[in-house]
């Protein structure tokens, strides 16, 4: 039970930490109409990339699962995917 919900808190972790590198990306982009192409927040990788408008940021090395091994989450234009 206990190891269920800490796993749910992995989760939740890993996506707010994308949601933010997200913001971060989008914020760069209304500000110079540039993305930066690599960064980190809270220990994880994130890179960011724009192609016609559309942003899309992929972390690597996220929160270790006992289960599943490090998770890599993908966001496109706002929109998480695993992978």
């Amino acid at each position: 039970m206990f190891s269920a919900q800490l796993e749910k808190s992995r989760d939740a972790t890993d996506l707010a930490n994308v949601r933010s590198a997200y913001g971060e990306a989008v914020a760069q982009y209304l500000s110079d109409g540039s993305v930066s192409s690599t960064f980190s927040i809270a220990g994880c990788t994130f890179t960011a990339s724009e192609s016609s408008g559309v942003i899309t940021v992929e972390m690597t090395g996220g929160i270790q699962s006992k289960d599943d091994g490090v998770k890599n989450v993908k966001m496109v234009d706002g929109v998480i995917s695993n992978s």
